[in-house]
C-alpha cells in the first residue's frame, strides 16, 4: 500500500519565485523590487500559501483519523520515545556501572543540539571479551555455537547448525593407570535413581584418544573377565566394574588438572524435560586391580636338580630390553607356592621350599600319574605346574 499522496511539496523561496514570475500576465505595472514594501507583500504571500499546502497535505491522514475518531478508535497517548543503547568500556578501565537516568545525546540530521535520552535502569560495564555464544534448545538436547562469527561481528542464524550436547562426568585417580589386564569398580550410592537406564559408555585416555573399556554383559553371563554395569544405568546403586584387556593409559589433562582419567559418556540425547530424572551421587569408592600375565612356562625337574635348597632365579626385560623391576614371580602347584619379586635391576632369585620340591619329584603317594617320561628325563605335565609372573599396578607391560 503507498503512502499519503502529497498535493504540493513547495518551499515558500519556491512559491515567491514562481508568483514574480506570474505577476506580469496579471499586474504588468508592479514590479516588486527587494527591500521594498512590494517585495515583502510577496514573500508574506508565499509564506501564506505554504502554509496551506502543508495542511493540504495533511487532509488524507486526518480524514483517516476522523474516520476510526468515528469507528471509536482513539490514538495512542503520548509517551517518551525508547530505543535500545550501547555502551562501550574505555580500555584500561575497570568494570564500572552507568547509573539510572543517565542522559545520552542522539544526533539527529537537521538538528543542531543532540536529541536527549535517559537510561531506564542501571547498567553494569564489564571490560571482559565475549569468550562464546551458543543458543540452545533443551527439548531437543541440542545447541549451536556461533562464537566464531559473533567474535568477528558476523550475522548468524539462531539454533544453527545443531549439534548435541555433550554430557560426560571425568575421574581422576592415581589407581586409574592401566596396564595390561586391568580391572577397575566403581560402587555408586545414589541418593536420586535415573528414571530410566542411562546409556552410558566408559572411557580411558590411551595417550592418542579415548579408548573404551570392554562392553557390558548381562549379569547372567558375566565373568570376571567382563565389564558388568550393577546400575542398569544409573538406576540402583550398585557397583560398575570396568575391564580392559591388554591395554595401557596415559596421564593427560582435563580443565588444568594433569591425572590419569576415566570418563562416563552419554551416547544418546537426554528426553525431553518433562519426563527427565537424572541421578544424584552421594558418594562413590574405588578400587583398581591390575593384573599382566607376561610370561609362562613349564618347571622341569632338570631345574631343581644338584642343590641343596632348590632355587629358582632369572630376570625379566620388557621388549626394549628394558628390566622390569617389583615383577612378581611365582612357582606353585596343587600344595604350596614360593614367589618373590625382581630387583631394581629385573633380577629374581628365591628359594623353593622342601614340600615343593617333593611334589615336585612326584614322589608322593596318589600323584604319580601326573609324571611322565620324555627323552629320559622325569617332568611335570605342562597343565599342571607352571611358574608365571605379572606387573605390579605401578608396571607398563604388555
Amino acid at each position: 500500500m503507498s503512502g499519503t499522496p502529497t498535493l504540493d511539496d513547495r518551499e515558500a523561496e519556491a512559491i515567491a519565485i514562481a508568483l514574480l514570475q506570474q505577476l506580469p500576465a496579471y499586474v504588468p505595472n508592479w514590479k516588486p523590487t527587494a527591500n521594498q514594501a512590494s517585495w515583502a507583500l510577496v514573500q508574506i504571500f508565499a509564506r501564506y500559501v505554504r502554509s496551506l499546502a502543508e495542511r493540504l497535505n495533511q487532509a488524507p491522514d486526518k480524514n483517516k483519523l476522523a474516520f476510526l475518531d468515528r469507528l471509536g478508535v482513539n490514538l495512542l497517548p503520548a509517551q517518551a520515545g525508547r530505543a535500545p543503547v550501547v555502551f562501550q568500556a574505555l580500555t584500561n578501565v575497570a568494570d564500572s556501572r552507568v547509573p539510572v537516568r543517565t542522559r545520552v545525546g542522539a544526533k539527529v540530521a537537521g538538528r543542531s543540539e543532540p536529541l536527549m535520552f535517559e537510561t531506564e535502569t542501571a547498567i553494569a560495564l564489564a571490560t571482559a571479551q565475549i569468550a562464546q555464544v551458543v543458543t540452545l534448545l533443551p527439548n531437543r538436547d541440542a545447541y549451536a555455537d556461533h562464537t566464531e562469527a559473533a567474535i568477528a561481528r558476523q550475522p548468524f542464524t539462531l539454533f544453527e547448525p545443531l549439534q548435541p550436547i555433550p554430557h560426560e562426568l571425568y575421574l581422576a585417580h592415581d589407581s586409574f593407570a592401566i596396564a595390561g589386564r586391568s580391572t577397575i569398580e566403581l560402587q555408586f550410592d545414589l541418593t536420586q535413581t535415573a528414571r530410566e537406564s542411562l546409556a552410558i559408555v566408559w572411557e580411558f585416555w590411551s595417550g592418542k584418544d579415548w579408548h573404551p573399556f570392554k562392553p557390558f554383559v548381562s549379569i547372567e553371563k558375566a565373568t570376571d573377565q567382563n565389564s558388568l554395569d550393577g546400575t542398569q544405568g544409573l538406576k540402583f546403586s550398585s557397583t560398575i566394574r570396568l575391564v580392559t584387556d591388554c591395554a595401557t593409559s596415559a596421564p593427560t589433562r582435563i580443565n588444568g588438572i594433569l591425572g590419569d582419567w576415566i570418563r562416563a559418556r552419554l551416547n544418546q540425547p537426554l528426553p525431553p524435560s518433562g519426563n527427565l530424572v537424572l541421578p544424584q551421587i552421594d558418594r562413590l569408592q574405588i578400587q583398581t586391580v591390575i593384573r599382566q600375565d607376561v610370561w609362562s612356562q613349564t618347571l622341569r625337574l632338570k631345574d631343581l636338580e644338584g642343590a641343596a635348597t632348590p632355587t629358582l632365579s632369572g630376570s625379566i626385560k620388557d621388549a626394549k630390553g628394558m628390566p622390569l623391576p617389583e615383577v612378581l614371580v611365582f612357582v606353585g602347584d596343587f600344595f604350596s607356592i614360593a614367589s618373590g619379586y625382581t630387583d631394581a635391576q629385573g633380577n629374581y632369585r628365591f628359594e623353593i621350599p622342601a614340600t615343593l620340591a617333593t611334589n615336585l619329584t612326584c614322589r608322593q603317594a596318589g600323584f604319580t600319574d601326573i609324571c611322565g617320561q620324555a627323552g629320559g628325563e622325569q617332568r611335570l605335565d605342562r597343565d599342571e605346574l607352571h611358574s608365571q609372573f605379572w606387573t605390579s599396578a605401578g608396571s607398563r607391560v604388555c
